[in-house]
């Protein structure tokens, strides 16, 4: 089977266009949606505390709207990671990520994202829960 080459334009589609600086403002925010626009990438990846975000500046234009919940440590309790990306979803995020404690996976706990997906609520294309 023979794939195609991806194009600069089939390339950006698999780009999530990001700005999680806690400094970050509304017109940084702003600036990367209009660039995400111009870019052609799937999604702009925000705070949760920057959302919503203007649909006329992003879903109608063809962008999605992505977050990341218990960023950047993952060291948020479970309920916490649960209850922002449940707002998240409220504000309009399209795609929601979770950071997992990451030295309680290296320490071997096992699973240790499954507590926290699952106070998500049901398995959904919105959610990724």
């Amino acid at each position: 089977m023979t794939t195609a080459p991806l194009d600069r334009a089939a390339l950006a589609r698999f780009v999530d266009h990001t700005l999680l600086k806690p400094e970050a403002s509304s017109d940084d925010v702003a600036a990367l949606v209009e660039e995400g626009v111009a870019l052609g990438v799937f999604s702009v990846c925000v705070s949760p505390s920057m959302l919503p975000l203007d649909a006329a500046a992003t879903r109608d234009r063809g962008l999605a709207v992505a977050t990341v919940c218990g960023f950047p440590s993952g060291k948020h309790h479970s309920d916490v990671k649960a209850a922002e990306a449940a707002r998240s979803i409220r504000d309009g995020a399209d795609e929601v990520d979770m950071v997992i404690d990451l030295g309680a996976a290296r320490a071997g706990s096992g699973s240790t994202s499954r507590p926290t997906s699952r106070r998500c609520g049901p398995r959904s294309p919105v959610t990724g829960c």
